[in-house]
């Protein structure tokens, strides 16, 4: 599903403000975007704009010397009125002809799309200067049929020195407004036209927050839109997939094929859904309307391959022809959990399925999620379900449903080597990044992946089970090395994370931690739970052991213990439950266990110390 751009070169800068907030330092600022839209009674509009950005140090420079823009094809049209670059002296350097290169296509995945890319290079940008574009967007056809719906939100991680956005449309074209820390929005009417015009500056630009949800969840926005409601975002969506999911007779057959000797609708839904999962690849499509409509399911069938919206039809078909009633459901994947009030389309980046029969969600574009299993990035999601008309929400994780463990036997030998092995173990979403972790790492590549886990000189081999069983839970195994590790006679102490495990209590405690937070972020609900057996060489003498403890804060509770089980063995069991609400965390919530937080951070750093 296609996302609309509505300024594709605001949302470069601000992804490069974003990562350029790991040095301390914003690359550029906003010196000047005006956008200005006037909206046509069949929903399609004109979107002037004139951005203009000054470069601050060398990550921006490289950001800005090149910029891209893009339009749809067939569906919009787009104008560079103006490109320059403004010295700091205040001498204009124009854009040359050949300094705006055009070509096809902007996506970094396999798949097919349609958007125009025009590249602008400015001539001459030093720190300092400005980079300015007028530009004009014809939205010649919009996308649904006399509905229009656009939205903006503003990055306060770069200085914004004077930003404006306008939309002017006929008095009778009704449009709902949903917009949060701005300024203006009253509405004038001159003409038969009523215009609405909102500004926003911040001359300071604010550290990042790790996990922080956007602005368009928790931050300054505007999001304008002439659908009703999102009952009437559906009955759009209804639209793009109708007749889409028809059982034809090849579907049929291989619906009965799949499921031949499978009693049970939901152990046949299961079968289907794993088909889909592992034979159709996944792409991406967006050509014309592609962004929205689906290919019917007999050609997704024939092709093999298709992207969201082409799956959730096959699987629909499929469905359909052993009687099992599904929708597509439209989800927002990624660390954005708020439905804009004013209803869009465009919040929406993805299409799932729903099983109304099990009340069931499932993501067969994941391909390595188990039957009903959402991954982390769809669960806790406001989703309208398109058939049903109405706002649902995915099953957020918990500790009951998502867990990982390891099982881990070290015996530490005289030269100060440890030798182990690990047994590690998942369901859940963890399951689903468990098996994508085995699935990323090339065999040639496991020497540096042990390097990378546990220090250099390490080694080890990775023993990975069958991660394309779409199992509720998934387990494998290592065998590793880690020379140095202890030094002997003593005194010394062991490393507190010695073994070989994927996964670290203190990212789920606290992430990195941040002193405070003024903004709601993801936060994760599991359970995890780490059995660790350490052998030192025999004459070594253990003087003193982690703590003891059972520490609580609001929604988390750690157990930690530790004892000797002979003279030289020590046997270590750490557990931890989390159990949050709902998918995200509220910045007061943060700020009140931050404390509580520390000291269980602290407590799992304890180590073994030997004589």
């Amino acid at each position: 599903m296609r996302i609309l751009i509505a300024s594709l070169f605001l949302l470069v800068a601000g992804f490069h403000a974003a990562t350029a907030q790991t040095s301390g330092e914003p690359p550029f600022e906003v010196v000047k975007n005006h956008v200005d839209i006037e909206v046509n009674p069949d929903g399609s509009f004109l979107r002037a704009n004139e951005v203009a950005y000054r470069v601050l140090n060398a990550q921006g420079l490289r950001a800005l010397q090149q910029v891209q823009l893009s339009y749809t094809d067939g569906f919009q049209s787009l104008e560079i009125s103006e490109a320059y670059t403004l010295k700091a002296d205040g001498t204009k350097i124009p854009v040359a002809h050949d300094g705006m290169l055009y070509g096809r296509g902007a996506s970094n995945m396999p798949g097919f799309e349609d958007l125009i890319i025009t590249t602008v290079v400015f001539p001459n940008v030093e720190i300092g200067d400005q980079v300015v574009l007028v530009t004009v967007l014809r939205q010649q056809k919009p996308w649904v049929a006399n509905q229009f719906a656009i939205g903006y939100d503003f990055n306060r991680l770069i200085a914004n020195r004077d930003t404006q956005v306008s939309i002017t449309a006929p008095t009778n074209y009704l449009l709902s407004i949903d917009a949060s820390g701005v300024e203006g929005g009253q509405p004038t009417i001159t003409g038969g036209k009523t215009r609405w015009t909102w500004s926003f500056h911040n001359d300071k630009a604010e550290p990042a927050e790790p996990d922080a949800l956007p602005d368009s969840d928790d931050g300054a926005h505007v999001f304008v839109s002439s659908f009703s409601d999102y009952g009437a975002v559906a009955r759009a969506a209804t639209g793009w997939f109708q007749d889409k999911a028809a059982v034809t007779p090849e579907i049929q057959s291989l619906a009965d094929q799949l499921t031949a000797g499978i009693s049970g609708h939901r152990e046949q839904a299961r079968k289907l859904y794993e088909w889909v999962s592992s034979q159709i690849s996944y792409v991406q499509i967006v050509l014309g309307a592609g962004g929205f409509v689906p290919h019917p399911a007999a050609m997704v069938l024939r092709n093999r391959y298709g992207d969201c919206k082409d799956h959730v039809v096959l699987l629909q078909a499929l469905l359909a022809a052993k009687g099992i009633k599904s929708t597509p459901a439209l989800i927002a994947v990624g660390n954005t959990y708020r439905l804009p009030a004013a209803a869009t389309p465009f919040a929406f980046n993805h299409v799932i399925t729903y099983i109304p029969e099990f009340d069931l969600f499932a993501d067969s574009t994941v391909q390595l999620a188990p039957f009903g299993v959402l991954p982390g990035s769809d669960a806790g999601k406001s989703v309208v379900l398109t058939e049903l008309g109405k706002v649902v929400q995915t099953p957020s994780a918990s500790s009951a449903n998502n867990s990982v463990g390891s099982v881990e036997k070290i015996r530490i030998s005289p030269d100060g080597t440890a030798e182990g092995d690990s047994r590690i173990s998942a369901t859940g979403a963890a399951s689903i990044d468990l098996r994508s972790l085995m699935g990323s790492i090339p065999a040639t590549s496991e020497p540096d992946y042990f390097r990378q886990m546990l220090g250099p000189g390490a080694e080890g081999t990775l023993y990975r089970g069958d991660s394309a069983a779409l199992t509720p839970n998934y387990s494998y195994s290592a065998h590793f090395r880690v020379n140095n590790a202890a030094s002997f006679p003593g005194p010394g102490a062991l490393p507190p994370w010695l073994g070989y495990k994927p996964f670290y209590f203190t990212f789920y405690i606290g992430g990195s931690l941040p002193a405070q937070r003024t903004k709601s972020y993801g936060c994760v609900s599991i359970s995890a739970t780490e059995d660790v057996t350490i052998e030192f060489p025999p004459g070594v003498k253990i003087m003193s052991l982690p703590k003891n403890a059972t520490m609580r804060t609001e929604g988390m509770v750690l157990q930690l213990s530790a004892k000797k089980t002979n003279d030289n063995i020590v046997h270590e069991i750490n557990t931890l439950h989390i159990d949050h609400p709902q998918a995200i965390c509220t910045a007061d919530y943060y700020n009140r266990v931050h404390e509580d937080l520390q000291k269980m951070v602290a407590a799992l750093k304890a180590q073994i110390l030997y004589q």
